[in-house]
C-alpha cells in the first residue's frame, strides 16, 4: 500500500469518536474477535448444520433473483 493511502487513513482514523468503531478497528488490528460467546455457538450451530447438509448456501444472484420473485 502507497504511504500516501496509509497517511489518509491514519487521518481518519485520528478524527473517530465513535468508541464502539475505535474498539472494533483495534480488535482487527490486534488480530481478535470480538465474537461474544453466544455468537461463537450460533456460528458453530450454523457450520455443524451446513457441514451436514441441513442448510444450503445462496449465491448473490440467487438470493437477488428470490427477492425480485417476491415483489
Amino acid at each position: 500500500m502507497r504511504p500516501e493511502v496509509k497517511y489518509k487513513l491514519i487521518e481518519k482514523l485520528i478524527l473517530i469518536e465513535d468508541d464502539e468503531l475505535l474498539s472494533q478497528v483495534e480488535a482487527i488490528l490486534e488480530g481478535s474477535s470480538q465474537l461474544n460467546e453466544d455468537l461463537k455457538q450460533e456460528l458453530d450451530r450454523r457450520m455443524i448444520k451446513f457441514h451436514s447438509g441441513e442448510s444450503k448456501l445462496y449465491t448473490w444472484n440467487e438470493v437477488k433473483d428470490d427477492i425480485q420473485k417476491s415483489k
